[in-house]
Parts: structure tokens; sequence; C-alpha cells
């Protein structure tokens, strides 16, 4: 009869492994003994642990979102209320700290100005007075032009005024010019009524000197001799060197020039009979 192998069991090696792994778990942690106390103690311990882990988390992840939410919101705007206020308030403190750097103004600094100022306005006095001394000051001409000009022995109706050429060639020339004359004044005179007189002619210039020669026109009856008839054209025998100085003349830049008619050979110009003004007409009269 044969015998049947024994059947090795694998439970025991199971169990002993259990054993192995249930001996190094009682080595490693320390003997508790479970009394009554001790359980509610582990219970309430383990409550705790169980409560607060939780809470640890949550209070982890709240300080991330308060974190996030700092980083994450918008900077001040620039143009804010409260960025202009602070920019105002640093100009002010900055123009407060320069005023207080600024050294205040000493009494020779004063001084000095003041000399400065009294200066200048002592040379503006001065260069005042030297215009008004040294600008000219001629006497106001004052003319006589009321027609008719009636004198003792004739009476002149008009007298009418100009600029020409002298005229050097011809029948006609006029005798006497300065060949240094290109334009020369003139007058026409014409007589109303009168007797037998003489008339003196005079041209002056703004200045009230004597321009040319004096003319003597004699009278018959109320008629020139030397036309023969009421009225006569004189001129003078000197006048402007360019015919140009018409222009000033006209534009005012040169005093008004006069013709003066007195009666009598030696008639007194201070009281004349007609003081016209020559006109700045450059036409013959």
């Amino acid at each position: 009869m044969s015998k049947k192998p024994r059947e090795k069991s694998s439970q025991p090696i199971v169990e002993a492994q259990e054993d192995f792994w249930d001996l190094g778990d009682e080595n490693l942690e320390p003997e508790v003994v479970e009394t009554g106390e001790n359980k509610e103690n582990l219970a309430d311990l383990s409550d705790f642990s169980e409560e607060n882990q939780p809470e640890s988390a949550s209070d982890d992840s709240l300080r991330e979102g308060k974190l996030k939410s700092e980083s994450d919101s918008p900077a001040p705007d620039a143009d804010s209320p409260s960025s202009e206020i602070k920019s105002v308030r640093k100009k002010q403190s900055t123009s407060i700290s320069k005023k207080r750097d600024q050294p205040p103004t000493s009494l020779l600094e004063k001084i000095s100005l003041l000399l400065v100022v009294a200066c200048l306005l002592g040379i503006l006095g001065w260069g005042i007075s030297a215009f008004i001394n040294e600008a000219p000051q001629g006497d106001i001409i004052s003319f006589k032009e009321d027609y008719p000009a009636k004198g003792d022995f004739v009476t002149i109706s008009t007298v009418k005024t100009g600029w020409r050429k002298p005229i050097r060639k011809g029948e006609n020339a006029d005798l006497g010019i300065v060949l240094e004359a290109e334009l020369i004044p003139c007058a026409k005179i014409t007589l109303n009524e009168g007797a037998s007189t003489t008339l003196r002619v005079t041209f002056r210039n703004g200045d009230g000197e004597l321009i040319g020669d004096t003319l003597n026109l004699s009278i018959e009856d109320g008629k020139f001799t030397r036309s023969g008839s009421s009225s006569i054209d004189v001129c003078a025998t000197d006048g402007f060197e360019s015919a140009s100085e018409i222009n000033a003349y006209t534009n005012g830049d040169i005093a008004p020039w006069a013709v003066i008619i007195t009666e009598g050979a030696t008639g007194n110009e201070d009281q004349p009979l007609v003081k016209a003004r020559i006109s700045a007409d450059s036409n013959q009269p």
C-alpha cells in the first residue's frame, strides 16, 4: 500500500507573516492600557484633530485668496483726486522749502537797488530835457490872407502862389535867378482897384529868412507898370536847390514859406497888406 504524500499547508506561513508584522507594530508603538478614561481621551483627540484639519486648510485658502486679490487689484490711478491732492501738497511743500532756503534781502542790497532805479530815472529825465531843448522851436508863422486886402492906395483882390522851374532862356527868361535854384516860389497878384503907389514884395522861408531879392512893383492908376494890367506874375530869385525837396515841403517836413506884400517902398512887414502862404502846388500859378 502506497503512502500518500503529505500536503503542506500554507496557513501557518500566512499566520507567521501576520504575526511578524504584528510584532513589529507592537514593538514600535508604546503600549497603551485601554481603560475607560483613556478611550474617552483618545476619542476626543481624534475628534479634535479631525475638526481642526479642515479649518487649517480653509485658513490657508483664505490667505491665498486675499493675497491674490491684493495682487490682482489695480494700481491707484495717477489722475485720481487723491493723487492730485498729493501732488499739490508736494508742490506746496517744495515751494515753501525753497522760500525758506532763500536768504532775506540785506539792507545794502536794498540801498543798491534804490540807487540803480534813481540813476535810471535821472538818465530818462535828462534825455527828455535834452530832446526838448534841442528840438526845433521855430516861431509859428501867422498868415494874413483876408481878401480883398485894402490898403491906403490899392486893394488886392487875390494872390495865388505855387512853385515852378526857372526860365533860363527866351524872351520871358527870369532875370537874376541863382544858378543853383531848380525850383522857385512864385505868386500872381491881382488888384481890384487903386491909385498910384508902390508894392514891396519879399519871399521868406519857414524861419523868416529872406529868399532872393526884394521886389518893388510900381502901380499907376490901379495897374502895374511892368505888365500894364491889374495882375502880375512875380517869383523869387532863389528857391530849392533840388526839385525833390517839394515832396518834403508837401509832407510838412519843411516849414511853409510865405510871400509878404506891403504898401509903400519901405513898407512895414510887421503890418503887411498880405502875407500869403506858398502853396505846395508845383505848377505855375
